[in-house]
């Protein structure tokens, strides 16, 4: 997130969550599509799984956005465990399979 020079907040230009500089860290998060027994479904992944998921796909954190999406992309099978009332993303399960 860009901030100016002494400024103490920081705010995100694309969410517009603001948060003080000190406090900062960095993270991600992606909103990823499924489609489920013929029904279109969405998840989020924080930071946690998605470097968990990164990991499986031999990229990092500091990898670009556009490598990232392309390898996402190419991802098959995943087995995840849900929170089904948020559909948040809280861990996945076994080996993830790449096309």
């Amino acid at each position: 997130m860009p901030h100016a020079v002494g400024s103490i907040v920081i705010k995100c230009p694309s969410c517009g969550t603001s948060q003080k500089v000190k406090a900062a860290e960095k993270g991600m998060s992606a909103r990823l599509y499924a489609e489920i027994d013929g029904k279109d479904r969405w998840f989020t992944a924080l930071t946690d799984v998605m470097e968990s998921l990164l990991s499986r796909i031999s990229l990092t954190t500091d990898s670009n956005t556009d490598q990232i999406a392309e390898m996402l992309l190419q991802i098959e099978n995943i087995k995840m465990k849900i929170n089904t009332q948020s559909n948040h993303i809280i861990e996945l399960l076994e080996n993830t399979t790449c096309k």
